[in-house]
Order: structure tokens, then C-alpha cells, then sequence
């Protein structure tokens, strides 16, 4: 244990001293140089950011089959009934991580993303590793999280994956984000703290799959007060850089991002 906690302490200054030069423009590993490559590679292009909520529809998936997509967590769920493939994918929760590695580790056919923690998620050989800021409420709330515009410095965590999301795509250029699949309106069984630590799934009424959560299964507890807070967040900095969200989601309860239909993002 004491030599575990020593390579990750190594690891973790060696970062730093990454990072550092990265702040100068100085890029060294293969990993930040794949980071590097994505800077503003869908400029001025649109993009989908898709939710795992249970109003995400396969039929919608199936005419995102030509866009940029951002997915994550257990979508590959939806695989088997769609040819539709994210472009990009990402986890960050580390139980989720730790839990469903080799389902994750087995993807293949789009660039996935996963947050530095040095050590408390097993590593993903083809993953693209970002730099995250993952601290307590304390240090940002009530206030928001703050926005970051490059994974070689750092993102921010804003208690979803969707927020990291929305930092690579505004950082790959793009300026029209529609959100789907977001439906903000998640169930926590009773007895359980929303927010805060965990709690064990009895149904699975929050998602789009029947399977996506096991009964019994130990999940993440939400906090939609928190994600709003960072939502509101990026709404601000994409108006700075020139970027549009929406949403795009059939229902919920998100009315921070204007809404917009998403049929009539489509031709026909």
C-alpha cells in the first residue's frame, strides 16, 4: 500500500511538471499531443451532447448516425438496437469506473476520454486522459465551478459528465450544442441523502435502459442543484466565446438553455 501511495504521488507530480509546460505551449506526451490535435477541430460546426435520461429515444440516436456526438457512462447500452456511434465518449465517476472498466475498455471505434486521478481508476490502454479539477463544494459553490477551455490545463468538475462535455466540445470549436437526453429529474429512493455519496438502485425509472441500473446496484446519488450551478456556468462562458447551447431534450425539467425541438433540427 505504502509503495502504491508513492507511485501516485510520483505520478502526480510529474503531471504537474507537464502541466507547467503545457501552460507554455511545451507538449511532451503522446497522450497531451492527442489533447493538443483537438483544439478547435470542429470549428464552427454543430454537435450533440447526448444524456443517459429516459427520455433519450434510439429512433433520435439513429439520425445522429452523421453528426458530432459526445456520450457516456452506459450508453453503450443502446449498441445492440442502432449503428449510431458516439464520436467521443467519456466516464469520470470513478465507482462507475472501477465497476464497469472492462465494459468501458472494451469500446472501440470513437476517441474516449477520462479524467487524470492517479491511480483510483484503473487505466484505460486507447483512453484519452484530461486534466480535471475535482474538489468539494467548498471551494466553488455556491458560485459555480468555473469553466475550463483546455483539457491540457484543467476542466471542471460540475457533478455531471455532461459538463465535460460541454468543455471539449466548446474547445474543439464547435458553436451550436444541442443537449439531449437531460432530463434533470432524477429519483433517489427514500432514506437516502440526495447529493451526497451514494445509494443502492431499486428501480430503474431514471434511465433509458431498462438494465441500466441493477437492483441492488451502489450508484452515484445526484445533485441537481449543484449541476445547475455549473450549467449555468457554461451557458455564461459559451456566450463569451461566441457558442450556442440548447436543448434539445423531449421534456424534463432543464430550462437553463433555450429549448428547441428536436425534430426541426432535421430535414426530414
Amino acid at each position: 500500500m505504502a509503495l502504491d501511495n508513492i507511485k501516485i504521488k510520483f505520478r502526480a507530480g510529474l503531471d504537474f511538471l507537464l502541466y507547467l509546460l503545457a501552460t507554455r505551449g511545451i507538449i511532451i506526451t503522446a497522450n497531451d499531443r492527442k489533447l493538443a490535435k483537438l483544439k478547435g477541430i470542429h470549428r464552427e460546426k454543430r454537435c450533440f451532447i447526448i444524456g443517459n435520461g429516459p427520455s433519450l429515444l434510439i429512433k433520435d440516436l439513429d439520425r445522429l448516425k452523421n453528426e458530432i456526438t459526445f456520450a457516456s457512462n452506459k450508453i453503450y447500452l443502446a449498441f445492440d438496437h442502432t449503428d449510431w456511434r458516439p464520436t467521443y465518449y467519456s466516464a469520470e465517476d470513478i465507482i462507475f469506473l472501477k465497476n464497469y472498466h472492462e465494459e468501458v475498455s472494451n469500446l472501440t471505434g470513437f476517441v474516449k476520454f477520462f479524467p487524470k486521478t492517479y491511480g483510483e481508476i484503473p487505466h484505460i490502454k486507447d483512453g484519452i486522459y484530461y486534466r480535471f479539477l475535482f474538489t468539494g463544494r467548498k471551494n466553488f459553490y455556491p458560485n459555480g465551478p468555473g469553466f475550463g477551455l483546455s483539457p491540457l490545463l484543467c476542466f471542471h468538475w460540475g457533478h455531471t459528465v455532461t459538463y465535460t462535455l460541454l468543455q471539449f466540445a466548446c474547445y474543439m470549436g464547435i458553436r451550436e450544442i444541442y443537449i439531449i437526453g437531460v432530463d434533470m429529474d432524477y429519483k433517489v429512493p427514500k432514506g437516502f441523502e440526495r447529493g451526497f455519496g451514494t445509494y443502492i438502485a431499486n428501480s430503474n425509472t431514471n434511465h433509458f435502459h431498462p438494465d441500466y441500473l441493477k437492483p441492488g446496484e451502489i450508484a452515484r446519488s445526484p445533485n441537481e442543484h449543484l449541476q445547475l450551478l455549473a450549467y449555468e456556468d457554461a451557458r455564461k462562458k459559451a456566450i463569451e466565446l461566441g457558442c450556442n447551447i440548447y436543448n434539445a431534450t423531449r421534456g424534463g425539467k432543464l430550462e437553463i438553455f433555450p429549448r428547441v425541438d428536436f425534430d426541426s433540427l432535421f430535414e426530414n
